[in-house]
Formats: structure tokens, sequence, C-alpha cells
């Protein structure tokens, strides 16, 4: 898994080398784009999440509700497998 951390987006939605990926995976784009906005809504303080380094307080916050917003242009790839 290669891994840019120069924004929240990038920090939030890595980037995956689809070589190391099981070919089985189906990405339900509409879940994910709900989950995201539900997690904004929610507005937290921190998120720990099993990979990188916690984030937490506004810069979270924004990065959340930007994701939320702008869900289609920054976690959706353009083009390849995981585009239904």
């Amino acid at each position: 898994m290669a891994t840019l951390q120069q924004s929240f987006a990038e920090h939030t939605c890595r980037i995956v080398d689809e070589k190391k990926w099981n070919s089985i995976i189906d990405i339900r784009w509409n879940a994910a784009r709900e989950s995201v906005r539900k997690l904004a809504a929610l507005q937290p303080e921190t998120a720990i999440t099993g990979h990188g380094a916690p984030v937490s307080g506004e810069k979270l916050r924004e990065g959340l509700a930007k994701l939320a917003r702008e869900f289609d242009q920054i976690a959706m790839p353009d083009y390849g497998k995981y585009v239904q």
C-alpha cells in the first residue's frame, strides 16, 4: 500500500497499489460516500483509524467536511477495476 500524507484527504483515502489487493474486493461507493457523510455529521474530536497517525481537532472536522462535500472528486478513482 502506497501512502501519501500531504493532506487530510490523502491521509484518509489512502492510495492503494491495486496489485496487492485481492481481486474479489467490491467497493460500494454509495455506501462509502454515506459513511463519510455520517462521520462528518458526528464532528468527532479524534480519529484513530488503526493505520497512520491519529488526527484530531479542526484538522479532522474540516477534512471530513471537505471529504463529505467532494467525495466523488477526492475519493473515487476516474478509471480502473474499482470504478463501476
